[in-house]
């Protein structure tokens, strides 16, 4: 997650979020629950910029699952900015809200396909969007 990170704040959205996907696996192979759902809220924050609101959606399903299942550190330990706080200035209140509150109600697997989706969403580059080589692993 750290690596992911730093190819965030370098401005590399693809690759972060490819390298955060590779985490998530790793986590999800190892049986790691807390791992997981760390890797869940930093997939939300590194997706969120460009898919906010399933970045809310998967922020919310990682606050339920930390209270049963831990969950580390958080993006904003290291100076990212959380999905919910990203995505709320780029979606409607309301819709922010309901789509936070539909990820609370996913359980782990669902969360853990939701994340699947954004990883895998996330590798398309949007128009004009920087793309280093990092961006094109996995």
């Amino acid at each position: 997650m750290a690596l992911a990170s730093l190819w965030f704040l370098e401005g590399d959205c693809l690759g972060a979020v490819a390298t955060a996907g590779e985490g998530l696996e790793e986590l999800l192979a190892l049986k790691n629950q807390a791992g997981v759902v760390m890797a869940l809220d930093w997939i939300a924050a590194l997706a969120a910029p460009r898919m906010p609101l399933d970045a809310f959606r998967l922020a919310g399903a990682a606050e339920r699952l930390r209270v049963r299942h831990g969950g580390g550190m958080r993006p904003e330990s290291i100076g990212l900015e959380p999905a919910r706080e990203c995505a709320a200035r780029l979606v409607a209140e309301l819709e922010a809200v309901l789509a936070f509150d539909e990820g609370s109600g996913l359980d782990l697997e669902e969360a853990v396909s939701l994340a699947r989706r954004l990883v895998s969403d996330a590798r398309v580059p949007a128009y004009g969007e920087k793309v280093t080589p990092a961006s094109t692993t996995s």
